[in-house]
């Protein structure tokens, strides 16, 4: 619950709303159950260390057979390319150090997705900027596609936008994230008030207009 509601107030400062208390994120699971999904992308350092160790094994071995063929444009590129990613690879190596000085974990992003309805809604998330470029945020919304295939759940709902569409990466960037996983913008209706009692309704707003002074 920590870790998620940390994640979330990043979030709530980066776009400048509003959060939640934590006991509203606990009121979801007592109310909806299993099914609402609190989940975390993490980057376990001990595997992502194998991993990036490997695949510049993989480079040098690939590099090696380059090196005996003979050579053209074509053989030219792959050496030049082979190089590149073994020495991005091992940048990202040199990186390991330093994330460590939060621990051998880093929380990467949260998200809340909830089954409702025949539908998987994405309902709220959260990240942090200076780890954005493991993609945290793609491999939540990639479990969770992925679950409501397995659990037969027919559409996935990413819940909306700002409707802001005016060009500008800054007010676009949650659009064009959800967009680029091919889904499509359907426009509501909106929302509206029903005035049930019109002269209570007359009488509760004038209270609260007076309490206000």
């Amino acid at each position: 619950d920590v870790y998620k509601r940390q994640v979330m107030k990043q979030a709530e400062t980066k776009w400048g709303f509003a959060g939640r208390p934590l006991d509203y994120y606990r009121s979801l699971m007592v109310n909806f159950g299993d099914k609402a999904h609190f989940m975390l992308a993490e980057l376990r350092l001990d595997d992502y260390q194998t991993n990036i160790g490997q695949l510049i094994i993989d480079c040098q071995s690939k590099l090696s057979s380059l090196e005996t063929q003979e050579r053209d444009k074509k053989t030219e590129t792959a050496i030049r390319v082979a190089n590149e990613d073994i020495a991005n690879y091992q940048k990202k190596l040199a990186e390991i150090d330093k994330l460590r000085e939060t621990g051998d974990v880093i929380v990467l992003a949260a998200a809340i997705f909830i089954e409702y309805g025949g539908e998987m809604v994405y309902f709220l998330s959260g990240s942090y900027q200076q780890h954005a470029s493991f993609n945290g945020q793609y491999a939540l919304q990639w479990y969770a596609m992925n679950y409501a295939i397995d659990h037969s759940i027919p559409r996935y709902n990413f819940y909306g936008t700002d409707g802001n569409h005016s060009g500008q990466p800054d007010q676009e960037s949650i659009y064009k994230f959800k967009r680029g996983f091919g889904g499509q913008l359907e426009e509501q209706v909106g929302f509206f008030t029903y005035v049930a009692n019109p002269m209570i309704d007359f009488i509760r707003n004038l209270k609260s207009t007076l309490l206000r002074r």
